[in-house]
């Protein structure tokens, strides 16, 4: 039987109003497809619009047109255009953890208390007791000394605060995990455990992920799939290992080159003379454009195509050469 989707986005868009002047675009045209059981990596540079898709996902930020269609509650549930309220009862299905534990903790609450109330607050039918041993069971599942159940933010390094916010968003036992780069205020060693983590939870509760993330060093580590995002569109879609190592949009090459050594010295420097400088994306035609090594006249002008690359990875280039 073939896996059945969890998440399904179409043709989504979000603007952003900047005073009295026209909505700016922050994300256009999305369309991603999560299968229930995956894991999926949506990686580019700030400001290219993931975290901005994570948190349409979660309601957090409204959409202006499209669709986002979940299963994550066992029925279909559209998820654009309902209202905050509306959206509580899927909270338990759809988590979220954040790059900095310490701003989603409360510095007055021990750790412990913290997730107990989570799984209380989304899970209504748990007893307070019932709440305190599902925390306590989490609590070691994701590594951590019961000797820190009782700490408080401030008392546990960065690390275990980690680990505590992931056990806090497994508390009402979601369908979806969103981290949204989770690990990049931890250094090397403390990340390597973080994603070994993750990869466990995955397999041991059948977690569907989606890492929004700038480290391509994460994104292949943890995820299938890989989307590569560039001013709010989507350029790159396919699987982990195909996007890394044979990518076939220019902007994903920048990103390995700089992201990802040792690369032929030759396409790194081709790549870097006219990609490194940070040029405003073109409203006309390929928005990539201008930052180019391999842009021609018809880039400038008109709808850049999607492309069918090889089974399940596409690429928005009009130059299907450049590779070559």
């Amino acid at each position: 039987m073939s896996p059945s989707p969890l998440l399904s986005i179409q043709g989504l868009s979000v603007t952003r109003s900047r005073g009295r002047g026209s909505p700016v675009p922050i994300l256009q045209d999305i369309h991603i497809e999560i299968l229930r059981g995956s894991s999926v990596a949506v990686v580019g540079e700030s400001g290219s619009g993931k975290s901005t898709l994570a948190k349409t996902v979660l309601g957090l930020i409204p959409a202006q047109a499209g669709s986002i269609v979940t299963w994550a509650s066992g029925t279909r549930e559209e998820l654009v255009g309902r209202s905050r309220a509306a959206f509580v009862p899927l909270r338990r299905h759809l988590q979220m953890v954040l790059q900095d534990p310490s701003a989603s903790f409360n510095p007055r609450r021990r750790l412990g208390e913290s997730i107990s109330e989570a799984a209380r607050a989304l899970v209504p039918t748990l007893s307070r007791a019932a709440a305190e041993e599902r925390a306590r069971g989490l609590w070691q599942e994701v590594g951590l000394e019961p000797s820190l159940f009782s700490r408080y933010p401030h008392e546990v390094s960065g690390g275990q605060k980690q680990r505590a916010a992931l056990a806090r968003a497994l508390a009402p036992e979601p369908s979806l995990l969103v981290l949204d780069e989770a690990t990049s205020a931890l250094d090397q060693s403390l990340k390597a455990q973080i994603v070994n983590l993750l990869l466990e939870l995955r397999r041991r509760r059948d977690l569907t992920l989606v890492s929004i993330t700038h480290d391509l060093g994460i994104a292949r580590a943890l995820a299938d799939r890989i989307v590569v995002l560039y001013d709010g569109r989507i350029v790159e879609d396919g699987p982990s290992a195909a996007v890394l190592d044979r990518p076939r949009h220019p902007y994903t090459a920048a990103l390995a080159a700089a992201l990802l050594p040792p690369v032929p010295a030759l396409a790194r420097a081709q790549l870097a003379r006219k990609s490194g400088d940070l040029k405003a994306p073109s409203p006309i035609g390929c928005a990539f454009q201008s930052r180019c090594a391999h842009a021609a006249e018809v880039c400038r002008t008109g709808e850049v195509p999607w492309l069918s690359q090889s089974p399940g990875h596409h690429t928005r280039c009009h130059r299907e050469d450049w590779f070559s």
